[in-house]
């Protein structure tokens, strides 16, 4: 029979299969009629020669009837021809039929025949022939033919019938392929239903006919995988293109992939290459590969993959496969991967590529393989930076600890810390768990860890809080760390700006422990933000460094370090008493400047100077001083200081306003804030302002548009200091409207009496001063009497200055001098005198007043000459006075206080007799005129006015005596120049 496949649509149509006995008697085929047409139709014929022999058979019409008893005649005389006669009969079958018919015998004969039959066809090279046989008959008959024909004696494999059977699925593979190739597209007119029939008329029998030799293999062999080990071991040198047909016609007939590769597994390397290459051929993907050995034990795994490795095909896609795997496959096929060479971090790039689940489980089933996870998160820090992120989230979640993780990648090496530490504080959220590591790592160890700290933007304090409850040296370790990576003090500074409380106090411990010193510390600290640098040095402090020490260290980095730090020492302390301590303790130049600087610093920090205040005067005058000084020039409110002062007391008051006046400040300004104050606290300034060189003017000043309470304050202070009422009328005169008035009040308030009162007013080097002084009594209510009397009280010249000034207050009549007075005095006193401004009395005035004033004597008070009505004014007399008016306009009011010292001492006699003569016109004073030589101040006033009375009478009014002699007056001509001019 020629090879061909089950079923052909051109030679037969499709018949009903019968199903077979359970058993298969052999005496059923010997009970047959026999026949021997065929043995007479054969004898003379060469069987030898096939062709020959299939001829005559064909002429004959020979048919399987027909062979039975022709074979079993010859098998017992012949066996040779009878194997002949086989081949010959099977070149004849040319319909499934007839060799289903055919083969039917063959089954059913005995063993021996069966075996003779099957040889023949083995030894004819037509062992395809047979396996399409086995295809057609029932299963029983099929079973029974393929056990004898692909078993051998000992129950080897027959390799030839093996290759027989896959060469004939093969070749029904291709069929399939072929007829499928020409159905029909979906749009084709009558498409179903010519697809239904290729589907009943060829492809149908054909599957079923595969699936009968498969099945009847596996009988003969025991298992699929057997049989198809089998039936493949001979496909190493087919094309891939039959392969693809054998796997076609052994998967459409019904058979596991699986089974397919588990029996080409078990054939070997070359055979599963070319069956994979086969079944992709055969439009099956990887992954159903993949899918199908999911099953197979480690080692078959690990084969298939090399396998398709060597084929060409990337393995690590099988990863995407596995996404959708239990964790079991995942582990399995994982390991296969690593034990094909595949490194870690290859696989778990492909797994992070299809979800965290695959990366998961990935994870998982390496570590479940004794994976390190040390080895498996180096593994993946050479990929992309999400994948490490990935991991160490899933070693995480898989119950592994942050800081075990860390421990396992420090023992592959600490140069993988950094990496793994930036990602374990990217997943965590925290750095709590890299604290815990850090605590009891190694130095190399901790150095990487804060590489990694920071170079995902975190900082040195985000650290030192989470190892602050670990101790110092835990926080020591951390920045160290810093340090050896090459961060400056500064940095590590600026990187603390988080912290807090015992937390950066440890911080800041841990840096002095490792040999900064404070100087650097200081100077690195005012480079950071001014909230940081206060709490950085309050840190400081709270770990052990003087505030003294921190202040001598910065003022050695300059000035502008100082001032710094200053301010930041001040905004983060409380008492500023261990502050002012140390300031006292400085001198020179730059002590004064931190004086200022820390008002100044207090100021800007909202903090009252108040606390500075009450410190300094519990130490002394001196420092109280000191502080009010640098307060005042750091610009504090004077109201402030002056407050403050108020409620310490009277000294603090003298204290700080002389401060202030030292300053610059006015005496206005100063007093200003006690305006509507308590009044005693006036006295307390007033003496600080006066110790400070404050000016009696400046205080009178202010006191003057002050409440009349205020004055008296002033004014109280103000003797009680030496002032005298003198100068403090001198310096009132100049003000305005009631000053003058309140003055003298306040004199009395401070128990001066009037004669104490009179008296500075008539000592004023002004006669207006006096003037005004004596129109503020008046105002008071003061008589002329009662100043007069004080006058009196006092003696010499005040009393004719007051006189002549309480004369004013009575104006009366006055007149100008006559024409004959006035060529009088013109021959005296030539231009001397302004003659114009001359007035003389003409009413009289209140008798008490001139009285005791003068006794009824002249009295010249400036211009105006005053004499009783009463009583005659002489030309003589008239020179007298007049000269008192030239003393006036030469020395001042004051000539009116030496003149009655004159009249109470040494007199009017300037050595003349005292005869009537001698008090006419000096006679006997020529000697002592003389003796002065022409020294006219060597005469007392009153005496001046004497001499140029005399000379009057002598030279003008009555030259000649009553004897008719002549009065000389050269003795008194030099004296009588003096006023002449």
């Amino acid at each position: 029979m020629p090879d061909q496949p089950a079923s052909s649509a051109s030679r037969t149509t499709r018949t009903t299969r019968v199903a077979a006995p359970a058993a298969i008697s052999a005496t059923s085929v010997n009970a047959a009629p026999a026949s021997d047409r065929l043995v007479v139709g054969l004898s003379g014929v060469n069987l030898d020669n096939t062709t020959v022999a299939t001829s005559r058979l064909r002429a004959m019409r020979a048919t399987p009837a027909d062979f039975v008893p022709a074979f079993q005649s010859l098998a017992k005389t012949d066996q040779a021809r009878a194997r002949n006669l086989v081949v010959a009969f099977d070149a004849t079958l040319e319909t499934d039929d007839a060799v289903r018919r055919h083969f039917d015998f063959v089954a059913r004969t005995t063993p021996v025949e069966r075996k003779l039959v099957l040889d023949a066809y083995r030894d004819a090279r037509r062992g395809q022939g047979v396996i399409r046989a086995v295809g057609l008959l029932p299963a029983a008959h099929g079973r029974v033919l393929m056990r004898d024909f692909i078993l051998k004696a000992g129950g080897e494999i027959d390799e030839s019938a093996a290759d027989d059977a896959a060469s004939w699925i093969a070749a029904q593979g291709q069929v399939l392929r072929e007829r499928r190739a020409r159905v029909p597209g979906p749009n084709a007119p009558h498409d179903s239903a010519v697809v239904e029939w290729v589907e009943e008329n060829i492809v149908d029998p054909i599957v079923q006919a595969v699936k009968s030799v498969v099945d009847a293999i596996v009988d003969a062999v025991g298992d699929i995988v057997s049989a198809i080990a089998s039936v493949i071991r001979d496909v190493v040198n087919w094309t891939v293109a039959r392969v693809a047909d054998l796997v076609k016609a052994v998967l459409a007939a019904g058979k596991a992939l699986g089974d397919l590769v588990a029996g080409a597994v078990r054939v070997g390397m070359a055979v599963l290459k070319k069956i994979l290459q086969g079944i992709e051929a055969a439009g099956k993907a990887i992954y159903d590969v993949l899918n199908s050995i999911a099953g197979f034990v480690l080692a078959s795994v690990k084969t298939v993959l090399e396998a398709l490795r060597q084929i060409g095909r990337q393995i690590l896609d099988l990863v995407r496969w596995l996404r959708d795997k239990t964790l079991e496959v995942i582990k399995k096929f994982t390991q296969a991967l690593l034990e094909l060479g595949k490194a870690i971090g290859e696989i778990l790039v492909e797994a992070v590529k299809f979800g965290v689940a695959l990366v998961r489980n990935t994870v998982r089933a390496l570590v479940q393989l004794g994976q390190s996870i040390g080895r498996i998160v180096v593994a993946a820090l050479t990929n992309p930076a999400a994948l490490l992120d990935t991991v160490i989230g899933e070693l995480r979640a898989i119950g592994r600890t942050f800081s075990a993780i860390l421990q396992d990648v420090a023992a592959q090496g600490a140069q993988f810390l950094r990496q793994v530490a930036a990602s374990v504080a990217r997943v965590a959220g925290t750095l709590k768990d890299l604290a815990v590591f850090v605590a009891s790592a190694a130095v190399d160890a901790v150095r990487q860890v804060v590489a990694g700290v920071l170079a995902i933007g975190k900082t040195i304090g985000n650290l030192v809080v989470e190892l602050a409850k670990h101790g110092i040296a835990a926080v020591r370790k951390v920045i160290n760390a810093a340090f050896e990576l090459g961060h400056s003090l500064l940095e590590v500074a600026v990187g603390l700006v988080g912290l807090a409380g015992d937390a950066l106090k440890l911080a800041v411990q841990a840096i002095f422990d490792l040999g900064k010193t404070l100087a650097d510390f200081t100077l690195a600290t005012m480079q950071a933000g001014f909230d940081l640098a206060g709490r950085l040095l309050e840190a400081a402090i709270a770990a052990g460094k003087a505030i003294g020490s921190v202040l001598t260290t910065a003022i050695q980095q300059g000035f502008a370090v100082f001032r710094r730090t200053l301010h930041a020492l001040l905004s983060r302390l409380g008492p500023v008493g261990a502050f002012f301590d140390w300031l006292i303790t400085q001198t020179g130049e730059l002590a004064t400047l931190a004086w200022r600087e820390a008002m100044n610093a207090m100021q800007a920090l909202g903090r009252s100077i108040n606390a500075a205040l009450d410190w300094a005067k519990t130490k002394s005058q001196a420092v109280l001083r000191k502080v009010i000084e640098a307060a005042e020039a750091a610009g504090a409110l004077v109201s402030d200081l002056i407050d403050w002062a108020k409620r310490q007391g009277a000294a603090a008051l003298q204290l700080v306003s002389e401060v202030l006046y030292r300053a610059g400040h006015t005496v206005e300004y100063i007093l200003i804030w006690l305006e509507k104050d308590v009044l005693e606290g006036i006295r307390s300034i007033v003496k600080g302002l006066f110790e400070a060189g404050a000016t009696v003017v400046d205080l009178m000043a202010w006191a003057v548009k002050r409440s009349l309470e205020a004055m008296v304050e002033v004014v109280k202070e103000l003797l009680a200091l030496g002032v005298t009422m003198a100068q403090l009328v001198a310096d009132t005169i100049m003000h305005p409207g009631k000053a003058l008035e309140n003055l003298v009040k306040a004199f009395e308030a401070a128990g001066k009496s009037l004669k104490n009162i009179v008296e500075a007013a008539l000592v004023q080097p002004a006669e207006d001063a006096a003037r005004k002084v004596f129109a503020a009594l008046k105002e008071l209510g003061k008589s002329a009497v009662d100043i007069l009397r004080g006058a009196i009280e006092i003696g010499g010249s005040a009393l004719t200055l007051a006189f002549t000034l309480v004369l004013e207050w009575f104006p009366g009549s006055y007149r100008e001098l006559t024409p004959d007075e006035r060529a009088d005095a013109e021959n005296v006193f030539g231009s001397s005198i302004d003659l114009d401004k001359v007035r003389l009395a003409v009413m009289s005035i209140p008798v008490d007043l001139i009285q005791l004033a003068n006794e009824e004597r002249p009295f010249t008070t400036m211009y105006l000459i005053n004499f009783a009505s009463w009583n005659q004014l002489d030309r003589p007399t008239l020179i007298h006075e007049l000269t008192h008016v030239w003393q006036g306009l030469v020395e001042g009011p004051f000539y009116m206080v030496e003149a009655l010292h004159g009249q109470a001492t040494t007199g009017y006699n300037y050595g003349f007799e005292n005869t009537t003569d001698g008090w006419y016109d000096g006679t006997g004073a020529e000697p002592e005129l003389q003796a002065a030589a022409g020294d006219f101040e060597s005469f007392n006033r009153e005496q001046q006015a004497s001499i140029v009375e005399h000379y009057f009478v002598r030279r003008f009014f009555d030259p000649t005596r009553i004897d008719g002699t002549t009065r000389d007056f050269a003795p008194w001509q030099p004296y009588a120049d003096a006023v002449h001019a």
